[in-house]
This record gives structure tokens, C-alpha cells and sequence, in this order.
């Protein structure tokens, strides 16, 4: 089951990427964010039900900081779009 819902993700990105043109660095950024996003939730979780949620604690907060690194090319991509809109 899982391996058909991974399948069907993907394929949605190539229908995107197609469709949008979107560059491939954003692509795997993106890919990277969400498996951050999952796996950082599984492993709260996890610590949580074995009452730790202390540790559950640190690890949303390193999944949340390393959101943010791998973001940073995106937004600093964004900001270089909106000074080139605004010089014209």
C-alpha cells in the first residue's frame, strides 16, 4: 500500500514538473522538505507513545530548523524574483 501511495506521489511531482516547468533543485527541495516533515512527525510520535516527550520535543525542533535551511535557496530565490519585478 505504501509503495503505491510513494508511486502515485511522484508521479503527481513529473505531472507538476511537466506542467509548470519548475527546475529540478526545486523539485528535490521540495521532496526533501516533505520527507523531513514525515519522518520528524514519525519519530515525535514514536517518542511520545513511549513517554518521552522531551526528546519528541527536540526532534520537531530540529525538523522544523532544518525546514528552514533547506528552504533558504527557495526564499532567497523568491526575494531576487520581487527586486527584478520591482526594478521594471
Amino acid at each position: 500500500m505504501a509503495g503505491t501511495v510513494l508511486g502515485e506521489i511522484l508521479e503527481a511531482v513529473q505531472l507538476l514538473q511537466e506542467n509548470l516547468q519548475i527546475e529540478d533543485s526545486y523539485i528535490r527541495i521540495l521532496m526533501k522538505m516533505l520527507l523531513v516533515t514525515y519522518v520528524g512527525q514519525f519519530a515525535a510520535a514514536v517518542c511520545r507513545d513511549c513517554s518521552n516527550s522531551a526528546v519528541a520535543g527536540q526532534i520537531e525542533l530540529f525538523a522544523r530548523l532544518t525546514l528552514a535551511a533547506l528552504g533558504m535557496p527557495v526564499f532567497v530565490a523568491l526575494l531576487e524574483l520581487i527586486t527584478d519585478v520591482l526594478k521594471v
